[in-house]
């Protein structure tokens, strides 16, 4: 492995040396964020999957007439896929951080260092965001929950 003692690029008007112990971080963690982007796709696969599966039992169960549980089913697989196309995005970043972050290493190229953590900043926002949208809908399930309860009581 290459030595990055002696790489230095300004960061605002100061020089940034990367030392070998940040290397190694580096590609420690860029292994572990392939393991869990190889894991979010794994996961994006079963919502799909499932998805697919509360689809044929509405299939199925519309013939035998439970066509009102059979809605909340498609409801379901509806809301599955949805979760799984979106949350494919922030998984493909995690991974091109990954390889863009080994290469980087291994080429000693900064244009790559800097695509790898384009690719985890556009991560990190991406979940944020849909942690922030996710926890706004918990919310609001929670207010017309306690509504109808209250109304049930009255």
């Amino acid at each position: 492995m290459m030595s990055y003692d002696n790489e230095q690029k300004d960061v605002n008007g100061k020089k940034l040396t990367l030392s070998n112990d940040s290397v190694n971080s580096l590609m420690i963690t860029r292994k572990w964020t392939m393991f869990f982007s190889v894991l979010g796709f794994i996961g994006v696969g079963f919502m799909f999957l499932f998805a697919v599966i509360m689809l044929v039992a509405f299939l199925i169960g519309s013939n035998f007439g439970g066509i009102y549980e059979g809605w909340v089913l498609i409801l379901l697989a509806i809301a599955y896929v949805a979760l799984s196309v979106v949350y494919i995005f922030p998984m493909l970043w995690l991974m091109k951080f990954s390889t863009n972050m080994q290469k980087a290493l291994e080429q000693t190229s900064e244009n790559k260092l800097t695509e790898a953590f384009r690719y985890l900043k556009s991560h990190f926002k991406f979940m944020g965001i849909l942690v922030i949208v996710l926890f706004g809908i918990y919310v609001l399930v929670g207010l017309v929950a306690g509504i109808v309860a209250l109304g049930t009581i009255f």
